[in-house]
């Protein structure tokens, strides 16, 4: 019986150090994810390729860890990498939209549209994903591709209706219907995405501008213009 108390504590010790030593772990892997996210943000590639390598060597499992760091590769040019890397932060996490959202975006700059479109329409429909109109704008770029340009239409409108300030939904509605000489269309989109917070964005007004123009509004054009300069 004596043995047996015996062998339990000194079990029990070393299960409390153990989760010790494991906090600690923890807590610096969040520090290094942190640093590496913040200079990803400031694209500073290289510097948060750094941090995120040590981040993931000490959770290898995170699944948010292996996102940023499939993205810091991508943005160093290693694609097939950063591929595998977002597979795996997945298959580590099957609810991280980020992810899918990410590797979905990588297959839309290789022209693999159907694989893009899988992707995005697993994070539609995720009920409590907080991005939605970028994944709305990005099927609709797809639609675009395939020349489903009513498609297009009604999924901008959507990524519009997700978040009303979202100006490039806006743009690219306004330059559609600019294309199509649907002036009142196109300006009433230009107007919405170089209004609020899209005023910093030039690109609404000047093309705002160039709608006025277009209906020799002339005055009203020079007007955008003039914003512009």
């Amino acid at each position: 019986m004596k043995i047996l108390f015996f062998v339990l504590f000194i079990f029990l010790v070393v299960s409390c150090s153990s989760n010790k030593e494991q906090k600690t772990l923890t807590k610096k892997a969040e520090l290094y994810y942190g640093h590496g996210t913040d200079y990803l943000i400031a694209k500073k590639y290289s510097k948060a390729l750094e941090f995120l390598l040590k981040a993931s060597e000490l959770e290898p499992k995170n699944s948010k860890v292996i996102n940023n760091l499939g993205m810091a590769y991508y943005f160093k040019n290693q694609h097939s990498t950063a591929i595998e890397l977002l597979k795996k932060s997945i298959k580590l996490d099957p609810k991280n939209s980020d992810a899918k959202n990410n590797l979905a975006s990588i297959y839309f700059d290789l022209k693999q549209y159907d694989k893009a479109k899988e992707l995005y329409l697993q994070v539609k429909n995720d009920l409590i994903y907080e991005h939605q109109y970028r994944t709305y704008y990005n099927l609709a770029l797809i639609a675009e591709r395939k020349g489903n340009y009513q498609r297009m239409i009604t999924l901008l409108e959507n990524s519009a209706k997700e978040r009303e300030d979202y100006c490039p939904a806006y743009l690219k509605l306004g330059k559609f219907y600019l294309n199509q000489q649907r002036y009142s269309q196109a300006i009433k989109n230009f107007r919405t995405g170089s209004g609020g917070v899209c005023y910093k964005h030039p690109n609404a007004t000047y093309f705002l501008g160039l709608s006025w123009e277009k209906i020799s509004e002339t005055q009203k054009a020079i007007n955008k213009y003039m914003e512009v300069i």
